[in-house]
């Protein structure tokens, strides 16, 4: 179950944005980024990329992805995202576990998958501190599709695990990248 939720969520990074969709509510403009915030967590993204709330997506999108992000500058082949998304957990983990666990998901599920480095971080969960990291790996669904570099961090807050992902090509604009690196460090829960 955990594999095909996984394998969802990178088959949803991958393929649903290409496509084009409407703006979401939540949203709060402060110096050239959107500081969008639920009842669980806060996200600080550029304006010029376009905020996906839950209320957006189409049936298509898997149930636990609750807001997703997409660079306004479109590439035919990938535009490169970050999206969040939230799964209720079975047993109590640290976030260090379930990010373990999830990484060991997508090297089942990637073809070429390669970890390329990885980043002890804390994210902020109230008034506490939660140990964590932020993972860069690559790999594809399958043969015919190019390299997407993927960074990754995990938190746990009340039973509920988040797995916040950027998705880019190999040969993406390093402020692309320079830009999804300041999401994934700015994600807090609430």
């Amino acid at each position: 179950m955990k594999t095909l939720k996984f394998f969802t969520l990178i088959t949803f990074c991958s393929l649903t944005f290409t496509g084009c969709f409407g703006g979401t509510s939540g949203e709060e403009s402060v110096q050239g980024k959107i500081t969008y915030q639920t009842d669980n967590f806060i996200i600080l993204v550029p304006e010029s990329w376009e905020a996906l709330g839950k209320s957006d997506f189409t049936s298509n999108i898997p149930s636990n992805i609750v807001a997703a992000f997409r660079n306004n500058i479109q590439n035919e082949i990938f535009t490169a995202n970050l999206t969040i998304s939230e799964d209720i957990l079975e047993e109590e983990i640290t976030s260090e576990d379930f990010g373990k666990s999830s990484l060991a998901q997508a090297k089942n599920t990637l073809i070429s998958y390669r970890e390329i480095s990885r980043e002890e971080i804390q994210i902020i969960s109230g008034e506490e501190s939660l140990n964590s990291f932020i993972v860069e790996f690559e790999g594809k669904r399958n043969n015919s599709e190019p390299l997407i570099r993927f960074k990754q961090t995990y938190a746990i807050n009340d039973g509920i695990g988040y797995i916040i992902t950027g998705s880019f090509l190999q040969t993406e604009n390093e402020n692309v990248v320079k830009t999804i690196d300041e999401m994934l460090n700015s994600f807090a829960l609430e």
